[in-house]
């Protein structure tokens, strides 16, 4: 698969290196992320539990440490506190289907590896103000945070009872560097509290691409970044997005394709700018969004 170039929109216009406020964080040492669609780090390294250290607190990680690894992220300091948040997970989906999977091998390959795969873009700034849109159990916004503790983010879900459950996860796991925002997006993007004031959003399988830059973009501070999970359709979905984008002042500027263990199809993280404030008739309201997508 050919991946869309890293500094084009979907326009086609070239664009330069994106410039950053402040020093910016190096991710990986291993090559630029976005080289093309099979890596070390993508997720296919090797079956968990083989390889990696062989400290008790790390069995069953090995496929996680090599792609923390390849990200430099020390393992010995975070895998633990991954693996506690790991535990969380599965007592609370004993509770109640709060996640889609509940092993802790399905945890570390679908959630984790996942979720990490935004910390491939290599041009994360440092101490950043962090939203995770739509977060539900916090994923990827609690690994990222856990791995990056410079961050600090603002876990914004509607639902009371995963709200419940991240301000325990927000205290056990990343204390002091998190709040959890019992908000829809369409009302915390209206908001001065809120609006425009992010370095960085995330979003993993929340809505389609376009209700997702409007529901978005409105948080981000110009020069501000969104990276979203989208799943096999993402080349499509991008397609879709191009109204969307010129409405808001976003652009897309870098695709990071790639494929867990297991899969047959690659999934990407998508990348998008937010090149200016975005208009104030937007995010607009929920049924307009619903009904008329941009």
């Amino acid at each position: 698969m050919k991946r869309s170039s890293p500094r084009t929109s979907p326009g086609g216009r070239g664009r330069s290196a994106p410039v950053k406020r402040g020093s910016v964080r190096r991710s990986g040492q291993g090559g630029n992320a976005g080289e093309g669609p099979v890596h070390r780090h993508s997720g296919e390294s090797r079956n968990p539990g083989e390889g990696g250290s062989s400290a008790p607190a790390l069995q069953g990680y090995g496929e996680l440490c090599d792609f923390l690894t390849c990200l430099s992220i020390p393992v010995d300091i975070y895998i633990p506190v991954l693996d506690l948040y790991s535990q969380m997970l599965q007592t609370e989906a004993e509770r109640r289907n709060i996640t889609k999977y509940h092993t802790a091998e399905e945890i570390i390959q679908y959630h984790f590896i996942d979720s990490l795969q935004v910390l491939r873009w290599r041009h994360i700034p440092l101490a950043p103000k962090v939203i995770d849109i739509g977060t539900g159990p916090g994923l990827p916004g609690i690994p990222c945070a856990i791995v990056h503790p410079d961050w600090h983010i603002s876990l914004l879900e509607s639902s009371e009872r995963d709200a419940e459950f991240l301000r325990k996860a927000v205290e056990t796991c990343i204390p002091g560097r998190g709040e959890v925002l019992h908000l829809r997006a369409d009302h915390a993007a209206q908001q001065s509290n809120y609006r425009q004031r992010y370095d960085i959003a995330l979003a993993r399988a929340v809505a389609p691409l376009p209700i997702l830059l409007e529901i978005s973009l409105p948080l981000l501070r110009p020069g501000g970044f969104l990276l979203t999970h989208r799943g096999a359709s993402f080349a499509e979905d991008l397609a879709a997005a191009g109204n969307a984008l010129l409405a808001l002042g976003g652009e897309h500027i870098e695709t990071i394709p790639y494929r867990l263990h297991g899969r047959d199809r690659y999934h990407a993280v998508l990348v998008f700018r937010q090149e200016t404030l975005t208009d104030p008739r937007y995010p607009r309201n929920p049924s307009k969004i619903r009904k008329s997508p941009l």
